[in-house]
Parts: C-alpha cells; sequence; structure tokens
C-alpha cells in the first residue's frame, strides 16, 4: 500500500498592500512547499480577479500557478460584487493531483461580501 503526505493550507493576501507584493511572497512560499512530497490543497481568498484574463494581475498570478504545477478550481462568481477571488488551488499532476467535485456557491449567512464556496474531494 501506498502511503501519501497530505498538505491543506488556507490562505488569504488581505494583509498586502498591493497585489505584486502577494504574488512575490506567494511564488517564495511557493517554491519550498511545491518541493514537499504529497498531495497539496490550498484554498482561499487571493483577492485576485483571476477570471479578468487581461488583467496584468491576474496574468502573474496564472503564471506563478503554472510555474509550479498547479491548478485552479473555481470557476463561478465568489463575490457579491463580481469575480472569482476565492480560489482552490491543487497539484496538476496526476499522481498527486486532488479531486475537487460539487463545487457550490452559496451567500453566507453572516456580513461577507463574498460566497461560501463549498466542495466535496476524497484524498
Amino acid at each position: 500500500k501506498q502511503w501519501y503526505q497530505r498538505r491543506v493550507r488556507g490562505s488569504c493576501n488581505s494583509k498586502y498592500s498591493n497585489i505584486a507584493d502577494f504574488c512575490t511572497e506567494f511564488d517564495e512560499y511557493l517554491e519550498g512547499l511545491v518541493q514537499l512530497p504529497g498531495k497539496l490543497l490550498i484554498a482561499g481568498d487571493f483577492n485576485i480577479h483571476v477570471e479578468d484574463k487581461t488583467n496584468a494581475e491576474s496574468k502573474k498570478f496564472s503564471t506563478i500557478l503554472s510555474l509550479y504545477g498547479l491548478v485552479q478550481h473555481v470557476n463561478s462568481v465568489t463575490h457579491i460584487g463580481g469575480g472569482t477571488l476565492d480560489l482552490i488551488l491543487t497539484r496538476e499532476n496526476i499522481q498527486d493531483s486532488i479531486p475537487i467535485n460539487d463545487l457550490t456557491y452559496d451567500k453566507t449567512l453572516t456580513t461577507s461580501d463574498t460566497l461560501f464556496v463549498r466542495f466535496t474531494s476524497s484524498f
């Protein structure tokens, strides 16, 4: 039987004054994290409009994900003002990928300006 290590991380870029600073630090964080073996799931409010493929910040973030072999699974609006800001990231390679299923986006019972992203997975 093969054993896999699993790593689950949360992320939020609200402490950064600009996306460029967040991308630089996230790049450095991933550089070490992706070297570790096993499955990986990173989820959280990134405050980057990944749905806007023409946006320079979105392009930079997408390039970082590609560089480290990560895929983004959320494909719907997650902010009440529009935009896909809450993300679920996993490894792209088949051996260490994590299936993300049954994605739903629900209003929260709080005053949050983001939707609650729910999914199922088996890993």
